[in-house]
């Protein structure tokens, strides 16, 4: 436990889509200033993909606009 640095979590990427889904309550943002009104749904970014032990992973990313990419 005297390591310090934290776990990287690693996936090769096959595929990238997303999907609008409603706001969960506390965790996703439910209003837009922007907007000024209630957000009904959110954009979630999915990605299947492979971790380097062969596993088959598919993350749900929240809080990512569809036009944000990180690297």
């Amino acid at each position: 436990m005297g390591d310090s640095q934290p776990q990287a979590f690693s996936v090769r990427i096959v595929s990238i889509d997303h999907y609008m889904a409603p706001p969960i309550p506390g965790f996703d943002v439910s209003y837009s200033s922007f907007h000024g009104g209630k957000v009904n749904e959110v954009p979630v970014i999915r990605i299947y993909g492979s971790t380097p032990a062969g596993q088959k992973t598919c993350l749900h990313v929240h809080h990512k606009l569809k036009y944000e990419w990180n690297r």
